[in-house]
């Protein structure tokens, strides 16, 4: 349909061009005079205010091209709108017939028509089974450093098993007297020298640990059958395997249910990219007792979310309810971090039932199947924390001796003042590359000049440990934004007076995908963005949310350009290079985490690899 440039849209053209040219002056302002104006220490000009004052000077021609644009069409030239859309056809024809993209289809045809091709066609959850099992493979080749067999790493879990099965909460090692004699055990520089048990909460003359019990509790149910250690790495690869397949399960059922048009195989590149993503590989290659208790956080969240989905569509939800509520407590059990996040999908999930049921009765058997093992949760680590510290809330946190990342005023622990640098580093901390050191892609150890100049630091806020940004690591979420192309088209559409076209109505059940999954995302990067420090493992808390958020955000932009092939092939297209391109970050940059665990372990597999790769 021709456009009709009319008067609304020449006004829309000359507002933006006012804001773009105030927003371009201003940026200038600041790149020029951000010394005076109090907003950097270095009264030289740095890079990032250079790249400002370049921003800038684009704002102002581009504002300067819409009001441009104004005349030109008045002197009958070609008009904006129509260009565009003949530039975009261009690079559609242009993608559609690249010498790769070609290639990807005639093979893509062969396999379809192949018999192994129509088998999986037919059974489309193969390629949720294939992912999983791919992760997994994958995390053991890295959680073994290639060898294919453990090596010894930490026991933390399974200390705390030994004292549940000795009937203790506390630990059975005992504090030195030198440590007990201190006078402030909990300031790091009095205890140098000492023996003690490192980040384990010491109260009344006792070890604890600070993590929730549930990993422990599965530790000491294994050595009722099997004597011996159960390391933290055991644990770690039990729960990263156990989350990777729900996680599948979940995608998959999504895909089917809401979106059965969208390509099958978009599912397998969703697993991948959860499972190799920087953040969750990190978990495999340092696998102590802090990856544990967040990989156990991970695997209980998403199946009770799955859980809790299933439930809002199956004749007999109760035992899915029952499942989501288990799980959802043990999650807490795990990562206390998840709380917030379990009342948000707990309250959605109960909203839920209030408007299906409608009556009360039919509606509280639903929520006695959910809430009585949530309540069972609540109860029984409110018990274990009061048994302990003597407070329900108390989970010895602030009685752990570890370093400086605690401060002496326990109340700095949580603050708003660290929103800005931890919105920083989990979002937007660029990664370091180098392609003359293996593996080419890093996460920094950051640096007091690494941080950006409108960034003022906290006193206490600690940083020492390597963070990378999720949309630095994992590029394949950037694609979260494409649900905004429908107000994008529906303004589109006003601006240029016509009439927007129907389209078919979405599965009831998308609207409470999105918002428990959103939801869950916020609540948990809100805890991460109020915490005095932060590490690159921490965004392992939203990596699998992030996943299924992305997921319904690419089936609905494939249904969204049904009628657009074109522009379907170039989303698809897009598709593909950002999810290689995230799972290839996080395969290279968790070669060297943190203790190069990898190298240390495998150091010939390692320095081949390293040879191989960069053509030595």
């Amino acid at each position: 349909m021709k456009i009709r440039t009319g008067k609304r849209l020449s006004r829309v053209k000359t507002v933006t061009s006012l804001i773009l040219l105030l927003i371009g002056l201003a940026m200038i302002a600041v790149a020029f005079f951000a010394y005076e104006l109090n907003l950097d220490n270095n009264p030289q000009m740095g890079s990032q205010r250079k790249v400002l004052a370049l921003l800038g000077v684009g704002c102002i021609f581009l504002a300067a091209a819409l009001l441009a644009s104004k005349w030109i069409r008045r002197l009958g030239q070609t008009n904006l709108a129509q260009q565009i859309s003949k530039d975009c056809q261009q690079l559609q024809e242009w993608v559609s017939q690249s010498p790769i993209l070609l290639w990807i289809r005639r093979q893509g045809g062969r396999i379809n028509n192949s018999k192994p091709g129509k088998w999986i066609g037919g059974h489309p959850g193969i390629w949720a089974i294939i992912g999983a099992l791919l992760v997994i493979f994958i995390s053991y080749w890295y959680i073994t450093a290639g060898l294919w067999r453990w090596t010894s790493y930490s026991h933390y879990f399974d200390r705390q098993a030994d004292a549940f099965m000795n009937g203790s909460l506390a630990l059975l090692e005992k504090p030195s007297p030198e440590l007990m004699a201190l006078a402030n055990p909990y300031d790091y520089h009095n205890r140098e020298g000492l023996a003690y048990i490192w980040d384990a909460s010491l109260y009344q003359g006792k070890f604890y640990l600070y993590w929730g019990p549930v990993p422990a509790i599965i530790a000491a149910i294994v050595k009722l059958f099997h004597a011996g250690v159960v390391e933290d790495q055991y644990l770690l690869m039990f729960f990263n395997a156990g989350m990777i397949m729900v996680l599948a399960a979940l995608l998959h059922w999504l895909r089917k249910t809401l979106f059965p048009d969208t390509p099958a195989w978009t599912v397998l590149l969703l697993v991948l990219v959860a499972g190799l993503s920087t953040p969750v590989l990190w978990l495999v290659n340092r696998p102590s007792v802090y990856e544990t208790a967040i990989a156990g956080g991970e695997f209980f969240l998403i199946t009770g979310l799955y859980a809790a989905l299933r439930s809002m569509t199956s004749r007999r939800p109760n035992w899915w309810l029952v499942v989501a509520g288990v799980a959802w407590g043990a999650t807490v059990g795990c990562r206390v971090n998840n709380a917030i996040a379990v009342v948000w999908l707990t309250g959605l999930t109960g909203i839920f039932y209030l408007i299906r049921e409608r009556k009360t009765r039919t509606w509280l058997i639903p929520m006695i199947c959910l809430g009585v093992p949530l309540l069972g949760w609540t109860v029984g680590l409110g018990w274990f924390n009061l048994a302990r510290f003597g407070s329900v809330l108390e989970t010895g946190h602030r009685y752990q001796l570890t370093g400086p990342a605690l401060p002496a005023d326990y109340g700095l622990v949580i603050s708003a003042q660290y929103i800005l640098p931890n919105l920083y580093n989990y979002l937007f901390r660029p990664l370091v590359t180098s392609w003359q050191q293996f593996p080419f892609v890093f996460a920094p150890f950051i640096k007091e000049q690494m941080w950006p100049w409108f960034i003022k630091l906290p006193q206490y806020y600690y940083y020492s440990e390597p963070v990378a940004g999720l949309f630095q690591s994992i590029p394949f979420f950037l694609l979260i934004v494409l649900p905004f192309m429908r107000p994008i088209r529906a303004g589109w559409i006003w601006i240029n007076e016509r009439t927007e076209l129907k389209s078919k109505p979405a599965h009831p059940l998308l609207a409470w995908c999105w918002w428990m999954v959103a939801g869950a995302v916020i609540c948990n990067l809100a805890s991460l963005f109020l915490f005095i420090s932060s590490t690159i493992r921490y965004l392992a808390d939203v990596v699998p949310l992030m996943t299924v958020l992305s997921g319904l955000s690419i089936w609905w932009g494939l249904d969204f350009l049904n009628k657009q092939p074109g522009y379907r092939r170039l989303l698809l297209t897009l598709v593909i290079i950002l999810g290689l391109a995230s799972i290839s970050i996080g395969l290279m940059v968790s070669f060297q985490v943190g203790d190069h665990r990898f190298e240390m372990n495998n150091p010939h597999l390692y320095g081949a690899i390293a040879r191989f790769l960069m053509g030595k």
